[in-house]
């Protein structure tokens, strides 16, 4: 009678080292090869299968310990997957995954950010691992590559354009957003003017107001600006948030309610851009942008700054662009952090109202139609050089003044 001889405790740990790191590979693979960009909890599934390869290699040196560990890496990773599944995905929570905060602590989000795919992904159009992501991927590949100058509204798509769809740098041109100055000019709009938007919307005089522009959504940070105004009124703090922009009034109505917030708080609803956009935003002593977005950009921050507002924003690499060290910034998702910046700035009026002279000046300087409009015009003129065209008739710069 012959006896099979079953796999020892080696065996088995080996098993399971190769298992992880060809499971590490694989992913790897998948990136660089199909440009199949990991999403936070990608990233961190990936340090897990490693710290388990790791184990199960110093468990046939020190077999007790290093089962012991396997063991509670893959306890820990099927916890972490059964609470992203069950309570992550369904939570109402202004907080940021863990997986976000881990990543975003450590910086690992840098290289994954920026690009089409990545916005799509950040707002739940794609999955990482679809196939129309794949689809989408190789198109944004294609777009980038083709033309012979690409102008990028910030300055971190360029390393991203160079590193991730070899799009040689001589053809990148960093265009930033850009305000209307003219149109946001707080010297358009009185006293008079200022305290007829308030009786419009029946905000008390004498109410400091902290002043919103632009979507409403939750990466937008729209839930956090309301529970941050509950976390306010809470404190005695007479402060009244306006709230202008689309979609979603309705739902957000409904949060303000449940919060107990809905007489501190006015939706707009949809403002006309051309007649009534720089008059309501300009009743504002304080402006904020909660974006939890790391994957675009923000150019209701450059509106604030050209009408002279003080802004308080989430800590995030196209806020620090824009506002460089005027900012008041907070760490992405904190909602305690938000109001406690507000209600800084509402006990200290002198230095809001010096950081919004100072982002008027920087928008001026930086962020004017006429400077983009000399940049796109030198864009031009190289390509119509190598080419040897005549130059551009007309000045568009002209146009714009």
């Amino acid at each position: 009678m012959s006896s099979t001889r079953r796999p020892s405790r080696r065996t088995w740990l080996a098993a399971v080292a190769v298992f992880a790191l060809a499971v590490v590979g694989a992913a790897l693979y998948t990136q660089h090869a199909w440009d199949m960009l990991p999403c936070p909890w990608c990233v961190l599934q990936r340090l897990i299968f490693l710290a388990i390869a790791a184990a199960a290699l110093l468990g046939m040196l020190w077999p007790l310990a290093g089962a012991a560990s396997v063991l509670a890496l893959g306890a820990c990773g099927v916890a972490a997957a059964l609470w992203q599944h069950f309570v992550a995905v369904s939570s109402e929570s202004c907080d940021l995954t863990l997986a976000d905060r881990i990543v975003a602590a450590t910086g690992l989000d840098g290289r994954f950010q920026g690009s089409l795919t990545g916005e799509m992904i950040d707002h739940g159009f794609i999955r990482p691992a679809g196939v129309g992501y794949q689809l989408w991927r190789r198109i944004e590949w294609l777009a980038a590559r083709l033309p012979q100058a690409v102008l990028v509204s910030s300055l971190r798509a360029a390393p991203l354009l160079q590193e991730q769809f070899g799009v040689p740098p001589a053809r990148i041109h960093p265009l930033p957003d850009c305000a209307d100055l003219a149109h946001f000019d707080p010297a358009r709009f009185s006293a008079a003017d200022k305290a007829a938007v308030r009786a419009q919307f029946g905000i008390p005089a004498g109410r400091p107001v902290v002043a919103y522009l632009g979507l409403l959504a939750d990466y937008q940070g729209t839930p956090h600006l309301l529970h941050a105004a509950a976390q306010l009124k809470a404190a005695g703090e007479e402060v009244h948030f306006l709230v202008m922009g689309f979609p979603n009034e309705d739902q957000y109505l409904a949060m303000a309610v449940a919060l107990g917030v809905e007489d501190r708080v006015t939706f707009t609803g949809r403002v006309d851009y051309e007649k009534h956009a720089p008059l309501y935003l300009s009743v504002g002593d304080i402006a904020v942008s909660p974006k939890l977005s790391a994957t675009e950009g923000s150019g209701k921050v450059l509106n604030y700054m050209a009408l002279g507002q003080p802004v308080v924003a989430f800590d995030t690499r196209v806020h620090r662009e824009y506002l460089a060290d005027l900012g008041v910034y907070v760490p992405r998702g904190d909602v305690a952090g938000l109001a406690e910046a507000i209600r800084a700035l509402l006990h200290d009026p002198g230095r809001g109202w010096a950081l919004g002279q100072q982002l008027r000046q920087r928008a001026i300087q930086l962020y004017s139609w006429t400077a983009a409009a000399q940049k796109i015009e030198a864009v031009y003129a190289s390509l119509l050089a190598a080419r040897g065209a005549r130059p551009l008739a007309g000045n568009l710069r002209e146009d714009l003044e």
